[in-house]
């Protein structure tokens, strides 16, 4: 992963005349660059941000999320391997805290779909096709969740997979007839091919108040990103996850898709 050392002397004097804690204010300067679709400044200030919330011993989950932004500004900017890293981490923060490990294993399953890495991509997809039968419905989110649906059939197609792949795709045409879904798929930019200018969807940005520099309690500091893989956004409908189980294993077809159990 990149080295961090050179944000170490940064840290102390970033905080200076400001109640915000320097990872929050890094994070603030991360965000405010990813909405000017600044993806090296993005990836520079969360490299900081993750440095001074280890320094400062931020709560897990808030080690979480900024681990998660730092790997996304890494895979836009096609460093993968150090996305991997980073998306790894937040994944194992997660796990431990209960957190939204779906963001963390789409994250995973885009960048090694992305290099073209099938097996490694349908082992992540196949995780989160079981985890997304179990969070609550969305019913505002459709779209994101037929998005995976592409994906995941792209990945068994590359894996010459090419039944199970029409088995997906025959399930999301008739998902998009019969909940009458009135645009196509959107297809998402590949990881390592978005440069600096392409628009960005809107954003809805919560910052919590400033916190006292010496309070021991965390600050919350959530940023929202619609039509994105946001953490904090769950991607997407039980109700549709379930049925391409239900559509699999009704058919005697449980042997096309493997879904292996997971363990928290």
């Amino acid at each position: 992963m990149i080295a961090f050392i050179a944000f170490l002397s940064g840290c102390a004097s970033f905080v200076s005349n400001s109640n915000f804690r320097p990872s929050t204010r890094h994070a603030i300067a991360g965000d405010a660059a990813k909405l000017k679709n600044d993806w090296p400044t993005v990836r520079t200030e969360y490299a900081a941000a993750v440095v001074c919330a280890e320094q400062e011993g931020r709560a897990l989950t808030t080690l979480a999320e900024m681990y998660f932004e730092y790997g996304l500004s890494l895979a836009v900017l096609g460093e993968f391997t150090d996305a991997e890293t980073s998306f790894l981490k937040a994944l194992e923060i997660d796990k431990k805290t209960n957190g939204p490990i779906e963001a963390d294993l789409t994250q995973l399953a885009r960048i090694n779909l992305d290099q073209r890495k099938y097996k490694e991509a349908v082992a992540y997809y196949d995780e989160l096709l079981l985890i997304l039968t179990k969070i609550p419905v969305d019913s505002a989110r459709p779209a994101s969740f037929m998005v995976i649906l592409s994906e995941y059939s792209a990945c068994l197609n590359g894996l010459g997979r090419s039944e199970a792949a029409k088995t997906i795709d025959a399930l999301m045409a008739r998902l998009q007839v019969e909940n009458q879904y009135p645009e196509p798929i959107k297809k998402r930019i590949p990881y390592g091919n978005r440069t600096v200018g392409l628009p960005l969807p809107s954003h809805n940005v919560e910052i919590a108040e400033p916190e006292p520099a010496a309070a021991p309690a965390p600050m919350n500091f959530n940023v929202y990103i619609a039509d994105q893989p946001a953490r904090k956004r769950r991607l997407d409908l039980q109700a549709l996850a379930t049925q391409i189980l239900i559509e699999i294993i009704s058919k005697g077809r449980s042997n096309i898709i493997v879904i292996p159990t997971v363990s928290y």
